[in-house]
């Protein structure tokens, strides 16, 4: 929302697909923007890439529920956790 003027949060929810969008380039992006009657303007700033990755377990230990977060950075091919957590990220 906001690098694209007049995208509402229903539309960035639904573009951005709830978190699961995978989108392979800024192509693809802008043919989706284009479906809603809406421009991009600022694509040599922007990428698809991303180095750091947010997981996240639930887990439930005699009845007691557990939520942990794991932060993962690639640098080239090592995966490292770079954060964890319980309780809230």
């Amino acid at each position: 929302m906001a690098v694209v003027p007049g995208l509402t949060a229903p539309q960035a929810e639904n573009f951005n697909e709830r978190g699961r969008a995978r989108h392979l380039d800024l192509a693809g992006i802008e043919q989706q923007l284009l479906g809603l009657n809406l421009r991009f303007d600022h694509p040599k700033q922007l990428g698809v890439l991303s180095t750091h990755f947010l997981a996240q377990a639930d887990v439930e230990l005699d009845g007691a529920p557990f939520r942990y977060f794991f932060r993962f950075e690639r640098v080239g091919e090592l995966v490292r956790v770079d954060r964890r957590s319980r309780g809230v990220f």
